[in-house]
């Protein structure tokens, strides 16, 4: 038994080690195994981030980073190509620096391609918003697609979009420094209106710029842009200006420029007078002598040369305001004197040739807003009262005579024999440039006005056969007025005549309101072909209503 137990021990001790050497030869084996096998799954893992997952998060942190156009300077337009200076933040909330390879992106504009445009290497802050200042050259693929783009953004914003590839070199874990390939696809918002609050605040016309169709004024345009778009160099664009739907002709930009902020400009416009706007551009002139504020349209543009090329249909129209003479009134006093008023000058009409005719009516100082001479020719101007009057007339000569209310005056014409020292004048009335003119108009009823029999004296009829109501108004005017201690009333003056500047002629009907006529004391104190007529002579009546202004739709 002892010895069986020894050989049966001895085995059992030979079994253990056995085992023990086949534990650690197979520890060992699957030990070196489980290395190589760590070695693969860490180079597999390491391949995985590198290639794939880091890559990846590059990439989505591309696509949720946001670009801000801070400013976009547009200059220097040769063929296709023009410089580009822009300022860009970069918001992609990382915390390290980055440097973005030289690149190549297109540039579109609702879903077209506009344009190519390479960019230097870019550093990018790993601190806030990177703002970084790019100068390139801006390769125009469409013309036309980029001249509706570019034509937007005078009036309004726009959307962009930047799409291309490059490569993006950034740190890893804030230690190892890895370049990727990554695209890029972004949408910038550009605040745009570089034209929105246009204004021409004055027009003139120089020294021989009219000819039978075509008028050029010289206007002052005031735009305050706050676009963060600047254009420079751009050649000469031109703006269709229309009224009142109508298209009265060009505004021309020699060299067009617009920096943010204030600008202020000289363009040409150029006046195209045909039949089917020829009302229109009276009506225009008419309402800018007036000083009156209009709102005009801009249409365009249109380039006979430079980068931004004619849009078409794809042309803007663009609301401006074009600000009045400033003058207030082409006529700013009209006068009544004893011999303009009473006595008159002797003026000759065909039906009375060769005869002396005795015509009243006012002085009226005028002047030429322009600095071309112009002329005025086919005046027909109508005097209102703006207060209208009623009296009675009674004169131991004249009679006794009840006007009733009105506030018709005369209607003031041109005439020939209406200058007192050159009867064989045109009858027209001249203005050198900027000049201010007293000219006498000879007065006559207005359609309408004289119903009753002609006013007579010493057997012939006075104010050339109008009845004495019309022959004593505007004595009557100037007596209320003394009686309310002024020397003036007021008047308004609704006119018609033809303007030439040059050999330009469009017709102009005016009106113009609170317009002083003033008196001399003779006016009161009266003369009329040898009668005595003065305050004493007329007993103002009471109106059945009071009008202090007149429209001038009720003066029409």
């Amino acid at each position: 038994v002892s010895d069986s137990e020894q050989v049966t021990r001895q085995w059992s001790d030979s079994e253990d080690n056995v085992l023990r050497r086949i534990s650690v030869a197979g520890c060992a084996f699957f030990s070196q195994k489980s290395v190589w096998f760590g070695i693969l799954l860490v180079t597999g893992m390491t391949s995985f981030v590198l290639t794939i997952l880091l890559p990846s998060i590059v990439q989505q942190a591309v696509d949720e980073s946001s670009l801000r156009l801070a400013s976009l300077q547009l200059s220097r337009p040769q063929a296709n190509r023009l410089v580009m200076n822009a300022v860009v933040e970069v918001h992609d909330g990382g915390q390290s620096t980055k440097q973005l390879h030289p690149s190549a992106f297109d540039i579109s504009a609702d879903g077209v391609k506009i344009a190519h445009v390479s960019l230097p290497a870019l550093s990018l802050s790993g601190v806030g918003p990177s703002r970084v200042a790019v100068t390139s050259q801006l390769e125009v693929r469409n013309q036309t697609a980029f001249s509706r783009a570019m034509t937007q953004l005078m009036v309004g914003d726009a959307t962009w979009q930047l799409h291309g590839h490059s490569r993006l070199g950034a740190e890893i874990f804030g230690r190892w420094r890895r370049t990727f390939d990554v695209n890029i696809n972004k949408q910038i918002y550009i605040l745009g209106g570089m034209l929105s609050n246009a204004a021409i605040t004055s027009l003139d016309v120089k020294d021989g710029a009219g000819n039978r169709d075509a008028l050029n004024m010289v206007a002052r345009l005031a735009v305050y842009s706050s676009s963060v778009v600047e254009v420079q160099d751009f050649g000469t664009l031109a703006f269709e200006l229309s009224s009142k739907k109508t298209l009265l002709g060009q505004l021309i930009f020699d060299d067009f420029a617009v920096r943010r902020g204030a600008n202020t400009f000289a363009p040409r416009l150029r006046f195209v007078k045909s039949a089917d706007n020829e009302a229109e551009t009276g009506a225009f002139l008419s309402r800018f002598l007036e000083d009156k504020d209009q709102v005009a349209e801009l249409r365009g543009p249109f380039a006979p040369s430079g980068v931004v090329a004619s849009v078409g249909t794809g042309a803007i129209v663009q609301a401006i305001r074009v600000a009045g003479s400033g003058d207030h009134r082409t006529s700013e006093v009209a006068i009544l004197d004893k011999a303009a008023t009473f006595e008159g000058f002797s003026v000759s009409t065909e039906e009375q040739a060769g005869q002396n005719r005795t015509m009243r009516g006012p002085l009226t100082i005028a002047h030429n807003p322009f600095s071309a001479p112009i002329v005025h020719r086919n005046i027909s101007s109508q005097l209102f009262l703006e207060e209208p009057i009623a009296y009675i007339v009674s004169h131991p000569v004249l009679g006794r005579h009840v006007c009733n209310q009105t506030n018709k005056l005369a209607e003031l014409v041109t005439m020939e024999g209406m200058y007192r020292d050159h009867p064989d004048w045109a009858p027209e009335v001249g203005f050198a440039s900027k000049a201010r003119r007293t000219i006498f108009l000879p007065a006559q009823p207005m359609k309408g006005q004289s119903s009753g029999p002609s006013c007579v004296f010493d057997g012939k009829a006075v104010a050339n056969g109008a009845d004495c109501c019309f022959a004593t108004a505007s004595i009557a005017a100037a007596c209320r007025a003394e009686h309310s201690g002024a020397q003036f009333f007021n008047t308004a003056l609704v006119s018609s005549y033809q303007l030439y500047i040059g050999d330009f002629d469009v017709a102009i009907n005016s009106v113009q309101t609170s317009l002083a006529m003033t008196f001399t004391p003779g006016v009161s104190a009266g003369f009329l072909l040898q009668a005595n007529l003065s305050c004493a002579n007329i007993k103002l009546l009471a109106g059945k209503k009071s009008a202090r202004s007149l429209s001038s739709g009720s003066l029409s």
